[in-house]
């Protein structure tokens, strides 16, 4: 005969607490012929197993962040999990999916995000940790285009427009993000404009309200936009002409916190643990600088 022990973590805070309750009624359902003589035995034992190893409660911690930064914060969480035995999930979605789930409380411990205004509201409203705020890294910036594109740019000396309206047929197909729905589209403007290039893109530039617009105007249509590094890693059927150096255009910093929960201690060693060498190093193999800003 069988016998299924069942041991459950409480969703309690004391996580390795045992319920006895749900043992002795599996046991007594699974097995209603038991002799109690045994059942003692069974019980007995397993009361000297727990007492010998101890439960440990497993640690989770949840981070959301914006999608420029999903290629390091999966990195970044990824090496943190495996260092500390923790298990860390992560959450890319647009901001204001991210503004709902935490206003209603939901399971997200630390939010990455280049917008420090909101982190201002979120401050007002008490809904993170006011001390935790942290610039711990600096976005990229770079020139893309259709995968099948034979241009070849540098854009560490001047900027020759020339080559980048050949190769949009002198069409209106250089895209960048609205100012108000893209946070990028300020610092590239500012880039194009130092690089003595954005009054000459004008007449073939269209601005687009979201990233996914700019992606499908890119591989659908063979234009040309100015995108966060970090997503453009991640695009399929798009290709990286050059990447803007950081000396033409103003910072653009990522700021860390931690939002208020039961998880704060935790969120706080992961914001700690953002300062350190590992971390560094997963940043500039996902698109970005790593800190101060």
């Amino acid at each position: 005969m069988k016998i299924l022990l069942v041991f459950a973590r409480n969703s309690s805070p004391n996580r390795g607490e045992v319920r006895w309750g749900a043992l002795l009624a599996r046991c007594r359902r699974d097995a209603p012929t038991l002799a109690l003589p045994l059942l003692g035995r069974v019980i007995v034992f397993a009361s000297v197993l727990l007492a010998s190893t101890p439960a440990r409660a497993v640690t989770n911690l949840t981070v959301m962040a914006d999608n420029s930064a999903s290629i390091a914060v999966a990195k970044l969480a990824r090496d943190y999990a495996r260092a500390n035995d923790v298990a860390v999930s992560t959450s890319f979605v647009a901001k204001s999916m991210q503004s709902s789930q935490i206003l209603e409380g939901g399971s997200a411990d630390i939010l990455i995000t280049q917008d420090a205004k909101w982190i201002d509201e979120l401050q007002l409203q008490g809904l993170i940790d006011i001390y935790s705020k942290t610039a711990f890294a600096r976005g990229r910036l770079a020139l893309i285009g259709p995968a099948d594109s034979t241009l070849v740019m540098k854009l560490s000396g001047n900027f020759f427009s020339a080559p980048l309206v050949h190769a949009m047929h002198s069409e209106p197909l250089f895209f960048l993000g609205n100012p108000e729905y893209v946070p990028d589209s300020r610092y590239a403007r500012e880039a194009l404009r130092n690089l003595g290039a954005l009054d000459v893109l004008e007449p073939y530039t269209l601005y687009l309200k979201s990233y996914d617009q700019m992606v499908e105007q890119v591989t659908q249509r063979g234009g040309y936009a100015v995108f966060s590094y970090g997503q453009a890693l991640l695009l399929e059927k798009a290709k990286i002409i050059d990447v803007f150096p950081e000396k033409t255009h103003s910072n653009i910093p990522y700021y860390v916190v931690v939002i208020a929960g039961d998880n704060m201690e935790e969120a706080r060693k992961f914001i700690r643990y953002l300062g350190g060498n590992a971390a560094r190093n997963a940043l500039r193999s996902s698109g970005m600088s790593e800190g101060p800003v």
